[in-house]
């Protein structure tokens, strides 16, 4: 037999007795997320201004992959967009990265902290403004977001635009 025919055989014998992975385990701090809502707040028309639009909108969030990933579809009018968010056991953050339809590209990293989970990301420009979510106020059937910009590097922030998530009827 030849040096090839041996080693094919030899990883195949191998490949038979090791047992898959088990998936790792699973944070459940996001767990609250998962389902269908019906969004109603208001935006600010622009930063800096207290003037603003109120806002009606829709998310959907479900697992994906074993549960170790959540992804989100939301919508309202003239706006949608998607994220996936996963536990990055490693750092002990979440990571999320959100497209949406006027281009955007953004990635946030954050953790669940005093009854809180927030995700921050630090703004291309000059890297001194900041934008981050604020998961807050949660129960099963509903929680509070915001989403707040800071100019001075994470020491204070204006929320930009608030909603209060209901969990939608089945």
């Amino acid at each position: 037999m030849g040096t090839l025919s041996l080693l094919v055989v030899t990883f195949a014998q191998t490949a038979q007795t090791v047992a898959p992975a088990a998936a790792p385990p699973r944070n459940t701090e996001f767990d609250f997320w998962v389902g269908k809502w019906n969004c109603e707040g208001q935006q600010r028309t622009q930063p800096g201004k207290d003037e603003w639009t109120n806002t009606k909108c829709s998310n959907t969030i479900k697992f994906n992959y074993n549960k170790q990933l959540l992804e989100e579809n939301f919508s309202t009018k003239g706006f949608a967009g998607r994220s996936w968010t996963m536990y990055h056991a490693p750092s002990k953050t979440w990571r999320q990265t959100w497209v949406d339809d006027t281009g955007a590209y953004l990635s946030f990293e954050g953790k669940w902290d005093a009854g809180k989970m927030t995700l921050t990301q630090n703004f291309p420009v000059a890297g001194k403004f900041r934008q981050q979510m604020v998961f807050s106020n949660i129960t099963t059937k509903s929680f509070d977001w915001h989403w707040q910009l800071s100019t001075d590097e994470g020491k204070t922030w204006e929320t930009q635009w608030e909603l209060r998530y209901t969990k939608a009827k089945a």
